[in-house]
C-alpha cells in the first residue's frame, strides 16, 4: 500500500488494520500534553499593557462571524491564543446579542439568567457591584462555581458621556488583564506568592436571596488545564485555613492585588455602542473604571466545554479542507 495503513495479524485473532496517521497522532510519550483536551498548537500568547491595547486586540465583524465558519474559527483561535477578542458592528438588542454569542456556544443559564445586562440599579436594589457606577478591580467571574464560566461576553449598548475628550477619556473603560501573564510574573518575581496560590485552596462564595454558592479551589492551576481564578470580591472569610496559613494568606493576597491592579498589567478599552468584548473567564480578568450617567453592557456566559467543542469541530473541518 502507500504506507497509510498498518496491519496487525494477531495469533488466534482476526487481522486488524489501523490508520497510520491515527497511530502517529496518538502514540505514547513520556510526557503527556499539559492540556489534554485543547489543541496544543494554540499556545497562549501572554500580554500586559506594554504589548496590548484596545487597538491591538484581535477584532472581528459580527456579520462575518454569523455567516462564515472560517471567520468564526479565526475568532476562536484568537480567544485560545490571547484570551480576548473584540467583535464590532454589534446589534444593541438582547436577542441580537444572543444570536451572535450563540455562534461561540449556547448562553449558560445561571441565577443571573441566560442573558443579562449591567445597567446601574437604584441603591436599594443593588446586590452586586456590577450594577453600580463604581470602579471595579480586575477579576474573574463566577469563581464560586464548581464549573466556572468559560467565556464572558460584554456587548456595549450604551456608554456614559466622556467628561474629557472622547478619544482619551478613561471614564467607563473596560479593564482587561491576562491572568496567565500574572502567574508568569509572580513565578519569576514573587515565587512564594505563586506557590501559595498554586498549592492552597481558597473559598469563594456568593449569597443572594435564594442563592448560596461556594467553591473551594486554588487560584492557579497549571495541569491538566491551565486556569486563573481570582476575584477578591468573592473571597470568603479565612476561618477554613489552618491558623499558620492565615498570615501567609494576607501577605500573598496583598501582593497579588498589587500586580492585578498595576497600570503596567491592566489594559483599558473604552467600548462604544456596537462593540463587544469576549474574554476567556478562566484566564482573563475584567473590570471597569468608574463612570457617571448611563452605561450598559448586554451579555452572557458560555461554558468552556461548549466553546472548546466548537473550536475542535471547526479545526477538524479546516484540516480536512486543507
Amino acid at each position: 500500500d502507500d504506507g497509510s495503513k498498518v496491519t496487525f495479524s494477531w495469533e488466534g485473532a482476526e487481522v486488524v488494520e489501523y490508520d497510520a496517521e491515527f497511530l502517529r497522532n496518538h502514540c505514547y510519550t513520556k510526557t503527556p500534553p499539559e492540556e489534554f483536551s485543547s489543541p496544543k498548537e494554540f499556545d497562549p500568547i501572554l500580554w500586559n499593557a506594554k504589548n496590548m491595547s484596545k487597538d491591538t486586540i484581535p477584532t472581528f465583524n459580527s456579520e462575518r462571524i454569523v455567516s462564515d465558519d472560517a471567520e468564526l474559527y479565526k475568532a476562536l483561535v484568537s480567544l485560545k491564543k490571547y484570551g480576548v477578542i473584540l467583535v464590532d458592528n454589534m446589534p444593541s438588542s438582547l436577542s441580537g446579542t444572543e444570536e451572535i454569542t450563540r455562534r461561540f456556544g449556547p448562553p449558560r443559564e445561571t441565577f443571573y439568567g441566560a442573558m443579562w445586562d449591567t445597567a446601574p440599579k437604584p441603591g436599594a436594589e443593588v446586590n452586586d457591584t456590577a450594577y453600580t457606577k463604581d470602579a471595579l478591580h480586575p477579576h474573574t467571574d463566577a469563581s464560586y462555581l464548581y464549573d466556572m464560566a468559560g467565556l464572558q461576553c460584554f456587548n456595549c449598548v450604551a456608554q456614559s458621556e466622556a467628561l474629557t475628550d472622547e478619544a482619551n477619556s478613561e471614564e467607563g473603560c473596560t479593564k482587561i488583564l491576562d491572568g496567565f501573564k500574572i502567574m508568569e510574573i509572580l513565578k519569576q518575581e514573587e515565587p512564594s506568592t505563586y506557590e501559595f496560590f498554586l498549592n492552597n485552596k481558597l473559598k469563594w462564595f456568593c449569597m443572594e436571596e435564594g442563592v448560596h454558592m461556594e467553591m473551594v479551589a486554588t487560584a492557579f492551576t497549571e495541569t491538566p488545564y491551565k486556569i486563573f481564578r481570582y476575584n477578591s470580591y468573592d473571597l470568603d472569610t479565612v476561618d477554613y485555613l489552618p491558623s499558620e496559613l492565615v498570615p501567609e494568606y494576607y501577605k500573598h493576597t496583598k501582593i497579588i492585588n498589587e500586580y492585578i491592579r498595576s497600570k503596567d498589567n491592566v489594559v483599558l478599552a473604552r467600548l462604544m455602542p456596537g462593540e463587544m468584548v469576549i474574554v476567556d473567564n478562566q484566564r482573563v480578568c475584567h473590570g471597569r473604571t468608574s463612570f457617571t450617567g448611563y452605561r450598559n453592557m448586554v451579555g452572557c456566559y458560555i461554558g468552556r466545554d461548549d466553546w472548546y467543542s466548537k473550536l475542535r469541530v471547526l479545526k477538524s473541518q479546516v484540516d480536512l479542507a486543507e
